[in-house]
């Protein structure tokens, strides 16, 4: 997402606040919340950084589609 215009439908949906409610006191969370959450408990550092790599990147949506939900 890094290298895409900001005016690009893509990018808006990538920084935009989901909809609905959390609980009282909780700050809404955007969906890059969600994955930054879920690539930190695969242990993937930095990446922003690696999403610029398309191979690497590749290789780290392959790692996650085996991994077990929980």
């Amino acid at each position: 997402m890094g290298r895409r215009p900001e005016e690009r439908t893509v990018k808006k949906v990538f920084k935009n606040i989901s909809e609905g409610k959390e609980s009282v006191g909780n700050p809404r969370r955007r969906w890059l919340d969600n994955v930054a959450n879920e690539l930190n408990k695969m242990g993937v550092t930095g990446w922003r950084k690696i999403a610029r790599d398309r191979d690497a990147w590749k290789l780290i949506l392959k790692v996650a589609r085996v991994l077990p939900r929980p």
